[in-house]
């Protein structure tokens, strides 16, 4: 059985994710609603794949509230990756440089086929992720005032609450 750390502020969206993952596909979901809680789940239960939101309010370790960060921590212990975002601007700058990613809203029929994509050629998605990373770090100067942004409108965001692209 394949296992999925799922990362969502969100409990709703977070619920409907993990319903629809361990009755409808078999997968096997453990949760986070925040980067700290993750960061203990990947080093304890060593998931097959991390489904992260891009923008995850109330971090410590990461304090720009941003998944983003979350990203390389992930990669460094060989998991892929998929994204999830609401924002606009995110989502068309990760998507121009092929990151694995869903808009929110998504279905679960394109939930469940990035996940299948990124399990079933794990080396590639890694790739991938590193890339897109690799091109942001070069345009480093326009990434980092959007994830600023985004970091502010993270700190404002309290889970639950309706995101405004």
């Amino acid at each position: 059985m394949r296992h999925i750390l799922l990362v969502e502020d969100e409990r709703a969206i977070r619920t409907m994710i993990e319903i629809a993952l361990e009755e409808e596909e078999g997968y096997r979901v453990i949760s986070a609603s925040g980067l700290d809680e993750a960061e203990a789940m990947l080093e304890e239960e060593r998931p097959d794949l991390l489904v992260l939101d891009a923008v995850v309010p109330g971090a410590k370790v990461f304090p720009k509230r941003s998944g983003m960060e979350f990203v390389t921590f992930a990669l460094a212990r060989d998991v892929p990756v998929v994204l999830m975002t609401g924002f606009t601007d995110l989502a068309d700058v990760l998507e121009g440089v092929k990151f694995p990613l869903l808009r929110k809203p998504f279905g679960i029929d394109a939930l469940c086929d990035a996940i299948g994509a990124a399990l079933a050629r794990p080396q590639e998605n890694r790739r991938r992720v590193r890339d897109a990373l690799d091109y942001l770090l070069h345009h480093r100067a326009e990434f980092a005032a959007l994830l600023e942004r985004l970091g502010e409108l993270g700190a404002t965001i309290g889970p639950g609450s309706r995101r405004r692209k």
